[in-house]
């Protein structure tokens, strides 16, 4: 359990260090991918003890298939983000007429 605690300290650390330039700004996409990271970093580490208990049952099978597509896809996502994160004038003007809160 020690080295659990230890592990995951180790790997929040490095997502810390990654992002801490997104902390400046809270606009930024930066930002919110930190807290992406850290939450599936928690649901890793509460949740591994479990992977491997009937593994290799019907529904062992499944698990892992959903396990590897939703990682797939929160990669995805993260590099959606990173990639065309930025909002265009479109989106600026959108905002500027309506308003930040839509009802």
């Amino acid at each position: 359990m020690t080295l659990k605690i230890f592990i995951f300290a180790m790997l929040a650390l490095f997502v810390f260090l990654m992002f801490k330039r997104s902390f400046r700004s809270l606009r930024t996409h930066g930002f919110y991918m930190f807290c992406a990271f850290e939450a599936l970093l928690v649901l890793l580490f509460f949740n591994i003890d479990f992977w491997f208990e009937g593994a290799s049952s019907w529904y062992g099978t499944f698990s892992w298939v959903f396990l590897v597509v939703s990682t797939l896809l929160a990669f995805s996502g993260f590099y959606g983000l990173k990639k065309y994160g930025e909002p265009g004038e479109a989106f600026d003007a959108y905002f500027v007429y309506y308003g930040c809160c839509l009802q």
